[in-house]
């Protein structure tokens, strides 16, 4: 019983000697981190143009040509994740990513239909491009908070 008393003393008096841990302080936002921001911003909004330009060619594009206008798409897709976003940035780029991955998904059901006659407006359709198009409407709303 004595040793576990001494020992217990002498880890309270070890513990007492041992330096203060003083708080850290939280880094302001510089202008580096203001400027990575906005050139974030410019290039996020560069690839979501060029997305929805590929997206016209995708919707006139026959089946034949279909496999190379989703390859486009998916190498808009691999920049946006190439992109390295500020911390303030990032649900932005998922937002953006996440579209544009069911958006591909979309055209990669309309790819795969075996039965061509097929409308590409049918049921399933519509509640897979809707996604994309709740997923899109949160990437605009995302961004717009960082124009703010």
């Amino acid at each position: 019983m004595k040793r576990i008393s001494l020992l217990f003393s002498l880890i309270l008096i070890l513990s007492g000697c041992q330096s203060k841990i003083s708080p850290s302080i939280t880094p302001s936002p510089t202008s580096g981190n203001a400027q990575s921001l906005s050139q974030f911003v410019t290039d996020i909004e560069t690839l979501a143009q060029n997305f929805s330009q590929t997206l016209e060619m995708a919707d006139a594009s026959s089946a034949e040509d279909l496999p190379e206008t989703i390859h486009q798409l998916q190498a808009i897709r691999e920049d946006v994740r190439s992109l390295t976003a500020p911390s303030p940035a990032l649900q932005t780029k998922v937002a953006l990513d996440s579209y544009m991955y069911s958006k591909i998904q979309c055209y990669f059901k309309r790819l795969v239909t075996p039965n061509p006659t097929i409308e590409w407006t049918t049921e399933s359709e519509k509640d897979l491009c809707s996604l994309s198009a709740s997923r899109l409407d949160y990437f605009h709303q995302k961004l717009n908070e960082l124009e703010d």
